[in-house]
């Protein structure tokens, strides 16, 4: 199952993180509990994490906050620091003696506080902070089988964890056996070279804009301070402006360390086309001067074109017949196609592989492939621009909540650095499809190869003997769109939309596309679907209707195998023609503008002078 559904497993108030500390404090924590881990044994638990932040040194603990789902049939619970995770016998116990504090607490559901007496200095060479506990009963309505709770995320030094059965040694959990999780305690800082107002700088995305636009620059920064971050101020210099920005954030951060956000900061418009370093410095925090010890200041490029391509974000979904909670998946496909009609491109694959055979037949007769693009751990699943790995109904959002729109839009934002259209039509003899496409890219470009890829997708595929296995029958609680499945039984037949039957290749066409690219040059590229070869892994057909039939075509990055823009279009039918195509025109003919933005004709010598003043990667 997947993380969102192992999220609900837990006790609803015991993981949501309290980042209440003083003006003076910040949180250390991997974030709030998404996830449980236990032994299912009853045995003492003890767990760690290690504090080895160079910045932190000379800063003192002076409480943790210890997430519990449960107090029932735990005991001798105990919150500590130590320099060296060293064992002893205490009453009769093999447990960790701790060199530096420990204090008794009572367990509860929630979070546990635990306050030193005095401050702890961090030492150079680092410090523990851990917490240990009794399991009395091993059971799953106590939340003892696995009454740790842990955050989404391994690092090398967020769980440790030794136990009386399971585990004898100290074992660093997450790097020796790649759990992919650390605690969720929060560790309470304060003091040393912890700053009030302290933002550092992460990294800023390149921006693209036309002439006369103003645009955003996305800005990730990370808290140190112990106020948090509610503003930022920012100066910066591009194409000959220097300009300041005070952007107060939608989102305050709370005062944890090195929590990151976003900020859209606003840039002045630049009329000229072209490429420009833009320098920026985060100079402000809360109104105040940025207190950062270095990280304030970065560099990114602004790219002005006369126009920007649609970027046209893929989904592509992983589903079954066999799976019984994947139907969700073909429900949020269906979804994305009624809200963004113009412009959602899904493909839904099948997998040719299921656990249990739930239906007459025992093998996935709409799977073509096995070897797909995206690595898939689990059903349903899906990528997007094989780039981000989500939920195809939920999208990063909460289980039962339809949000993998937010995550979609949000791709399509990103810079695509060319146009791409398709057409599709059946051969004279009608046993093959022949497909064209045309990609005109934006930037010129020299030793970067892309290439292209074509899938061919059946609207309806329908088969009275194929019954979906649907476990969502009386499952309350799922917005309307799932309503068709919840008043289902847990077998049921329909009409299975958006399925990829063929495809050209994995990866991309080896040489579709040239390694030196000239911007606003169209290139063509044509393909032939054999409809003999367009079957299952059983050798059967799955053309039904070729009517029913559609083609998508990718713009591969090569050099990371992410999708970076796509169009479809209907059998017989081109795809739509974005707005730097005129109706009956050639991309020659494409509008063109001076450096001041306004329309100059294609044909004309600022025309061409203009393609060559264009971006070049």
């Amino acid at each position: 199952m997947w993380l969102l559904m192992t999220a609900l497993m837990l006790a609803p108030a015991s993981v949501k993180a309290a980042t209440e500390v003083g003006d003076d404090e910040i949180v250390y924590t991997y974030g709030d509990g998404n996830m449980v881990y236990g032994t299912g044994k009853v045995e003492v638990y003890e767990v760690a994490l290690r504090l080895t932040d160079p910045d932190l040194v000379g800063a003192s603990v002076v409480g943790l906050r210890i997430p519990m789902r449960g107090s029932s049939g735990i005991s001798g619970m105990r919150g500590w620091l130590t320099k060296e995770l060293k064992l002893g016998t205490v009453n009769g116990r093999r447990v960790t003696v701790p060199d530096v504090a420990e204090v008794s607490v009572e367990p509860l559901a929630g979070y546990v506080s635990v306050q030193f007496d005095e401050p702890c200095e961090i030492p150079a060479e680092g410090l523990y902070a851990g917490y240990s506990f009794f399991v009395d009963e091993a059971s799953d309505a106590q939340f003892t089988t696995e009454p740790i709770v842990v955050a989404n995320g391994q690092d090398d030094e967020g769980f440790y964890i030794h136990t009386s059965s399971s585990f004898r040694v100290w074992t660093n959990f997450g790097k020796n056996y790649n759990y992919d999780g650390s605690l969720a305690m929060q560790v309470i800082l304060t003091g040393g070279a912890l700053k009030a107002n302290d933002a550092r700088v992460l990294s800023a995305k390149n921006v693209y804009t036309t002439p006369g636009q103003q645009p955003l620059m996305e800005l990730s920064v990370a808290n140190r301070g112990t106020r948090g971050i509610k503003s930022v101020q920012i100066d910066y210099e591009v194409a000959g402006i220097q300009g300041s920005a005070s952007v107060a954030l939608p989102v305050p951060v709370e005062p944890v360390y090195d929590k990151e956000t976003v900020v859209a900061v606003p840039l002045q418009a630049i009329d000229e086309l072209g490429r420009f370093p833009l320098s920026y410095r985060v100079t402000g925090v809360n109104g105040q001067p940025n207190e950062a010890a270095g990280q304030m200041e970065g560099q990114t490029t602004v790219g002005v074109f006369a126009q920007l391509p649609r970027h046209r974000a893929v989904i592509e979904e992983y589903t079954g017949l066999w799976c019984a909670f994947c139907p969700r998946g073909a429900v949020g496909l269906e979804e994305m196609k009624r809200l963004y009609p113009d412009d959602f491109i899904g493909i839904s694959y099948h997998s040719g592989s299921p656990s249990v055979d739930y239906t007459s037949y025992d093998y996935e007769p709409m799977a073509f492939t096995t070897d797909f693009s995206n690595p898939v751990a689990s059903y349903p699943t899906s990528w997007l621009d094989r780039s981000y790995q989500t939920d195809p109904f939920c999208g990063v959002g909460l289980y039962k909540t339809f949000g993998i729109d937010w995550l979609w839009r949000e791709r399509c934002k990103e810079f695509a650095p060319a146009w791409i259209e398709v057409a599709s039509q059946l051969n004279d003899d009608q046993t093959a499809i022949d497909v064209t496409s045309t990609v005109t890219f934006v930037v010129d470009t020299i030793g970067h190869p892309y290439q292209l890829a074509y899938v061919l997708v059946a609207d309806s595929l329908y088969n009275p003997s194929w019954q979906q296995n649907n476990a969502y029958t009386a499952d309350k609680g799922w917005p309307e769109s799932m309503d068709f499945y919840v008043n289902s039984p847990q077998n049921v037949v329909v009409v299975h939309r958006d399925v990829a039957i063929a495809r050209s290749s994995r990866d991309g066409l080896e040489g579709s596309l040239p390694e030196q690219i000239e911007a606003f040059q169209p290139i063509a590229h044509s393909f032939r679907f054999n409809l003999s070869e367009v079957v299952n892994i059983a050798g059967e057909p799955l053309v039904q209707d070729v009517q029913r039939l559609h083609v998508v075509a990718l713009l591969i990055d090569s050099s990371t195998g992410a999708i970076v823009n796509a169009n479809q279009a209907p059998l017989g039918m081109a795809s739509a023609i974005d707005h730097h195509r005129l109706a009956g025109s050639s991309v020659s003919d494409a509008p063109a503008y001076d450096l001041l933005g306004r329309r100059v004709a294609a044909t004309s010598p600022m025309h061409q002078l203009l393609k060559r003043k264009m971006l070049r990667k």
